[in-house]
């Protein structure tokens, strides 16, 4: 039942013993990332190797400050695949043995294939981007509201017309911003 819930939910387990940089995964994660679990390389070294070199710094700061900490810490990341793309994931983990002076010893935790996600969220920044160039470039005051009553969006234009700045449009409800005016 593990073993489904986990492939249902595209994760895969970690067990590494921190000392060696030796890892045991679940066949999940190999699978994962386009490999067969016979043919897949575990290692913390061959896991750093693997990561972006853009998410790489990130990625270290977070996993040394999960040995001095123990986390649980997660973090997002691409990792190349057996196919050579980058794909997203986010690994969480925690120091699960410590040796008699408090080092870390093992840690163990998931990695989860968050890259549907991330091309999602890239989409929709895009698509913002795009939407808020159109709306600064029409000439005068452009804004649009919810069914509540709230901006979701405007123009620069329609900032400076009512003095507010956008962390501010996004409190109000035209009912108060507009309240005594026709």
């Amino acid at each position: 039942r593990l073993r489904l819930a986990l492939s249902a939910g595209r994760l895969g387990w970690f067990d590494a013993d921190v000392q060696t940089g030796t890892v045991q995964v679940g066949d999940e994660y190999p699978r994962l990332l386009g490999f067969t679990p016979e043919e897949f390389v575990s290692s913390i070294q061959n896991w750093m190797r693997n990561i972006h070199p853009d998410d790489a710094p990130q990625v270290r700061a977070t996993f040394e400050k999960l040995l001095q900490t123990g986390g649980p810490n997660s973090m997002e990341y691409r990792r190349q695949n057996k196919a050579g793309e980058w794909q997203w994931l986010q690994s969480t983990g925690e120091v699960v043995e410590w040796d008699a002076d408090g080092k870390a010893l093992r840690l163990a935790g998931i990695h989860q294939d968050i890259t549907a996600r991330k091309l999602t969220e890239l989409e929709l920044r895009e698509e913002r981007l795009v939407r808020d160039t159109i709306q600064d470039a029409i000439p005068g005051i452009s804004y649009a509201m919810d069914a509540n009553g709230y901006f979701t969006f405007w123009n620069k234009n329609f900032e400076r017309a009512t003095g507010r700045t956008a962390e501010e449009l996004q409190q109000f409800n035209a009912a108060d911003l507009f309240e005594g005016e026709d």
